[in-house]
């Protein structure tokens, strides 16, 4: 049974880019198979480090990253913009997680615009209060603060968050001294299976605060992005959901998203009414 296909009325790979292989850490001179929206692909890479996909997708280098464009590739969107170069000067290195979550990338889309779940799962005193909501095409920012325990304190902390597509994100959080940048995608690579990385960098501060930093803060990211883990494998998509006022913005998300999904006849992401 396909917990995808059975519990979500609209496709199980949207048409939009997706991160797809990280090339440069790739061993030179081979083929390497890619597993991709629930196909396997070849990818060759010469013995200069250039690689060369055996597939008719749309694809494109950024940082060493490729990215494919699942459907025409006549009909390929613009090119995530967002995708975040790292190291940056004046940052850290380079943390990655990865994660395999049984869900649909609609839910991940959705998460930025749940606020509540902000106050209940990740250490926020308070709903955050959204000073921006921004629509660009394909693209949606969302800008919001609120206060936060963080290291047994009480802080403001600012959020700002970009989805480029439905599956590239770039999120930059300042926390007091703190500024983290952030860049998650979502990869549908087995039939329920979404393959979620999540690459961060901190932003400099001097060499006390960065040896703490750097400590502590991959262990807290990593917390607080698994709390997120069980909510996504176990939710109930309701085309036409009650939302709360906090939650208003997901009726705003999902008609942006519509656009992503190519049978007319089963884009069935109603907007959902506030309560």
């Amino acid at each position: 049974m396909s917990i995808i296909a059975d519990s979500y009325p609209f496709e199980r790979y949207p048409h939009c880019w997706y991160f797809f292989a990280e090339v440069r850490s790739m061993r030179r001179g081979s083929c390497h198979k890619v597993r991709f929206c629930n196909e396997t692909y070849d990818l060759d890479i010469d013995r200069n480090g250039n690689p060369t996909l055996r597939a008719e997708l749309a694809t494109v280098m950024v940082d060493g990253r490729m990215f494919a464009y699942w459907g025409d590739p006549k009909k390929a969107i613009a090119a995530p913009s967002t995708a975040v170069t790292f190291p940056q000067e004046g940052w850290s290195q380079t943390f990655h997680r990865g994660y395999n979550v049984k869900t649909h990338i609609q839910e991940i889309v959705e998460n930025a615009a749940d606020l509540a779940h902000f106050q209940c799962l990740h250490h926020y005193v308070d709903i955050p209060t959204v000073d921006a909501f921004t629509i660009d095409k394909t693209r949606f920012t969302v800008n919001m603060r609120a206060p936060r325990q963080m290291f047994g304190l009480t802080t403001h902390s600012v959020l700002d968050t970009t989805y480029d597509g439905l599956a590239v994100v770039e999120t930059d959080i300042v926390a007091r001294d703190l500024s983290v940048k952030i860049m998650l995608t979502g990869t549908p690579r087995y039939d329920d299976v979404l393959e979620l990385n999540l690459w961060f960098s901190l932003k400099k501060c001097g060499p006390l605060r960065d040896l703490f930093y750097r400590a502590v803060v991959p262990r807290m990211m990593t917390r607080e992005f698994t709390n997120d883990v069980p909510i996504w494998e176990n939710k109930i998509y309701k085309s036409r959901a009650v939302l709360c006022e906090s939650e208003r913005n997901i009726a705003l998300v999902r008609k942006w998203s519509r656009q992503f999904y190519e049978d007319p006849k089963r884009r069935s992401i109603s907007s959902g009414v506030i309560s």
